[in-house]
C-alpha cells in the first residue's frame, strides 16, 4: 500500500509541476519578442508535447496508482494510451530537430533577414501527422479489463455510508467497487522492439500491472 500511495505522490507532483511549468512556457513564448525565433518555435513545440504528456499521461497514472484501479473507462483507457505514445514521438524527435536547426545556425548561418521558420513549420507538421499515424499500433495492444475486486482491510458487512465503508480496526475506509478496470498494455516482444527502436526507450510494465498479467495466466490454467 505504501508503495502505491508514493508512486501516486510521485506522478502527482510530476503531473502539477510539468503542467504548470509548460504552460508557463507556452504563454510566454508566443508574447515575447526576443523569443520570436525558429529555435523558440521548436521548443515551444515541445513544450505544447510535454504539457499534454504531463496532463495526461502522469495525471492518470497518479490516480490509477492511489485508486489501485482504472475509474475512467476502456475509451480513455485507449485514448490515454495513444496520446502518450503520440506525445513521445513528438517530443524526442522534436528535440533533434532542435540539435539540427542549432547545427545549421553554427555551421552554416542563414543570410541576414532571411526566413527559415516556415521550413521547420512544415517538419514540425509532418512530425505530428507522422507520430499520430505511428502511434496507431497502440489502440491494438492496450487492453481494458473488468475484474473483482476488494482491498484487504474492506468491511465485513458491518456498515457503508456511500462509497466509505467501517472496517475491522474501526476506521473508515474508502471501498473501490466490487469490480474495478485494469489498463495494461499487452506488450508483445515485436511491438516492444518497435517502440523501443523508435523512440529510443526501453519500457517494460508496471509491477501492478504485471502482476495482474500473473494472476490472469493462474486463473486460465486452473
Amino acid at each position: 500500500m505504501v508503495s502505491t500511495v508514493t508512486t501516486s505522490i510521485m506522478f502527482g507532483m510530476l503531473a502539477t509541476v510539468g503542467t504548470i511549468g509548460n504552460l508557463l512556457l507556452v504563454w510566454m513564448i508566443p508574447y515575447s519578442r526576443p523569443l520570436r525565433s525558429t529555435a523558440a518555435s521548436l521548443i515551444l513545440n515541445l513544450a505544447a508535447a510535454d504539457l499534454v504528456f504531463c496532463t495526461l499521461d502522469c495525471g492518470t497514472t497518479a490516480v490509477y496508482a492511489g485508486l489501485q484501479y482504472w475509474p475512467f473507462g476502456a475509451a480513455v483507457c485507449k485514448i490515454v494510451s495513444y496520446v502518450s505514445a503520440v506525445c513521445q514521438y513528438v517530443a524526442i524527435y522534436n528535440i533533434l530537430l532542435i540539435s539540427v536547426e542549432r547545427y545549421r545556425a553554427a555551421r552554416c548561418p542563414p543570410p541576414a533577414g532571411a526566413d527559415v521558420r516556415g521550413r521547420y513549420m512544415g517538419c514540425l507538421t509532418l512530425l505530428w501527422a507522422g507520430a499520430c499515424a505511428a502511434s496507431i499500433y497502440m489502440f491494438s495492444i492496450t487492453e481494458y479489463n473488468v475484474r473483482d475486486f476488494s482491498y484487504n482491510d474492506d468491511a465485513d458487512g458491518s456498515g457503508r455510508v456511500g462509497p466509505f465503508a467501517f472496517t475491522e480496526s474501526g476506521s473508515w475506509r474508502y471501498a473501490a467497487p466490487q469490480q474495478r478496470g485494469i489498463c495494461w498494455l499487452t506488450r508483445e516482444p515485436a511491438t516492444t522492439l518497435a517502440h523501443t527502436a523508435a523512440t529510443f526507450t526501453l519500457q517494460s510494465p508496471p509491477a501492478a500491472e504485471e502482476k495482474e498479467r500473473r494472476r490472469a495466466r493462474t486463473t486460465e490454467a486452473t
